[in-house]
């Protein structure tokens, strides 16, 4: 079975945002999937002043 677009999304929403409610993908936060020779990237757009604060957010969508 082939990584689809979706099958990363899906795995991306079991990360909850920084609501502790919503996921990062719902709340909008997930952009620029990338799947590639194996390889997945995106990136996770927060606001500047709270990138520190939210480092755990990327940590998981890494994990994950």
């Amino acid at each position: 079975m082939s990584l689809t677009k979706e099958a990363i999304l899906e795995r991306l929403r079991r990360v909850k945002g920084p609501d502790l409610e919503d996921n990062i993908v719902d709340l909008g936060l997930v952009s620029e999937i990338l799947h590639k020779d194996g390889r997945v990237s995106f990136s996770i757009t927060v606001p500047a002043d709270r990138a520190t604060e939210l480092e755990g957010l990327r940590q998981a969508a890494d994990k994950v």
